[in-house]
């Protein structure tokens, strides 16, 4: 009898046909870099909404900037772990804890 779900069988080969069609782990130095753009991209989105609430005052334009901002965050971080080369990954994290740094100490 045939499986309903080839690649969650129990045969032999099962975890290398997962591993084989669907690309395999994810590197550790993108986990890393991923780690590092969220570590320092919380408390830059935490920035982001003090300022927009010294600048506006309206509690409704805090929220919107931190949607924004976290959901640029998320999908920057998705992207990171899955498609954007090495070079690139590096320099984007690179940038986002630059940019905390110096907001840090503007404020």
């Amino acid at each position: 009898m045939k499986a309903p779900f080839p690649l969650l069988s129990r045969g032999k080969g099962a975890f290398t046909r997962v591993r084989r069609r669907y690309g395999g782990p994810v590197e550790t130095w993108r986990v890393i870099a991923t780690v590092l753009l969220a570590a320092a991209g919380l408390p830059l989105v935490l920035v982001l909404m003090a300022k927009a609430r010294d600048r506006t005052d309206s509690s409704a334009t805090v929220a919107v900037t931190g949607a924004v901002a976290f959901v640029a965050l998320l999908l920057l971080g998705v992207v990171m772990l899955t498609v954007l080369p090495g070079v690139l990954t590096w320099c984007v994290a690179g940038l986002v804890v630059a940019a905390l740094g110096v907001m840090m100490l503007a404020s």
